[in-house]
């Protein structure tokens, strides 16, 4: 299993959603804005975020914003609601921030309507990649703003403009839709279904499975806008009594690796094994020899290969600190953090690598775009 994802009925407020908002109270001392956005539900705009092309963006946010203010807005995080039985707060305690700086994100491209030129994306690294792909970017007849994505290198110029042309027409509804004196929803971000199909869009998908008609549905919907290639490979799998895709984990015999995902401990092949710790402030990863005996080196590898899988699948974000064993020299300590950076390429979650501290533990960070899946799984026995 190499991805999972989930829509909670609980969720709130969803990652890519755009929303009118407006300004109920700006804190110049913290450099935020508190928006109030759909269903008086509020989220946090910080001054690096918000657009104003009449103010240097050196000033404060108290000159760049004003209370009572309409604006458009992008929710950046999700919110899920919590038990009220369980916590004194039934929404989590940080509100989601928020970006005025619009991304609509396609299989291959990422449009933000307000930026003044095309780039190809940061992730890509490769310099010769970089190079073959600027060199696509220039040819294609698109608006400005778009980025391309990695998932793009062996895709033809028509299929790259046919889908910018599409993200053009979607925002185009959206402003559309932006006038007006009260906090509404203009667009809902991606479900689960297309954050992992977009995600997905440079592996190789030989079937499509589901079980519901409306997943049947926004499988085709959104495989026609951007993914012509996929419907012949969307497969309906009837199974009696079936009502949600749970039934199909059962099917393919895959809730005991989802289950898995909720325990701490993992073994990694060799013996040797991994144990991950969530704390408030950061995810703690240990790991251990156990009866592995290779070396330091080659049990770091396996072990990296597996904490970069299990970030993925368990939707891990913020500080993340690895302990690998100690190795000696230099060499291996280099070569360790050149297989990390490789492992999480195809991480769909922007990853930074700030490499070994002074105590010898592997920093990184990772985007947070949803709650993990254990916050996301449990606020769905809530409900």
């Amino acid at each position: 299993m190499d991805g999972i994802e989930i829509d909670p009925p609980s969720e709130k407020i969803r990652w890519g959603s755009i929303y009118r908002g407006v300004v109920r109270a700006i804190h110049p001392s913290a450099e935020t804005a508190q928006v109030e956005l759909a269903n008086g539900l509020t989220a946090t705009l910080h001054n690096k975020d918000v657009i104003n092309d009449k103010v240097d963006k050196s000033e404060g946010i108290s000159k760049r914003l004003s209370t009572g203010q309409f604006i458009i807005v992008q929710a950046k995080e999700s919110l899920i609601a919590r038990d009220s039985k369980m916590h004194k707060n039934p929404l989590e305690h940080k509100t989601p921030r928020l970006s005025m700086n619009i991304a609509l994100q396609g299989r291959y491209l990422i449009y933000m309507p307000h930026a003044s030129e095309n780039r190809v994306s940061q992730r890509i690294q490769t310099p010769a990649l970089r190079k073959k792909m600027q060199a696509m970017l220039d040819d294609l007849k698109v608006p400005k703003g778009m980025i391309l994505r990695a998932s793009a290198a062996n895709t033809q110029t028509l299929i790259l403009e046919k889908e910018a042309h599409v993200l053009k027409i979607l925002w185009n509804s959206v402003e559309k839709l932006s006038k007006g004196m009260q906090p509404a929803i203009l667009f809902e971000g991606p479900n689960a279904i297309q954050r992992l199909l977009s995600d997905m869009a440079a592996e190789s998908i030989d079937r499509i499975e589901v079980v519901t008609l409306d997943h049947l549905n926004a499988v085709q919907n959104w495989c026609d806008q951007f993914a012509p290639d996929l419907p012949p490979r969307v497969i309906p799998v009837e199974i009696p009594e079936a009502v949600d895709d749970l039934k199909l984990f059962e099917f393919r015999d895959i809730l005991k690796q989802i289950e898995a995902l909720f325990n701490p401990y993992v073994v990694l092949d060799g013996g040797g094994n991994i144990i991950i710790q969530h704390t408030a402030a950061l995810t703690a990863v240990d790991v251990n020899r156990g009866g592995d005996r290779s070396s330091n080196l080659a049990l770091n590898i396996r072990a990296a290969e597996e904490v970069a899988r299990q970030l993925r699948l368990r939707n891990v974000g913020g500080i993340v600190l690895v302990d690998f064993l100690k190795m000696k020299s230099k060499k291996d300590n280099d070569e360790l953090t050149r297989q990390m950076k490789k492992f999480f390429n195809d991480d769909p979650c922007t990853v930074q690598h700030h490499g070994l501290t002074n105590l010898g533990l592997y920093e990184l960070t990772r985007q947070k775009r949803n709650p993990s899946l254990h916050d996301r799984m449990k606020s769905i026995s809530y409900s």
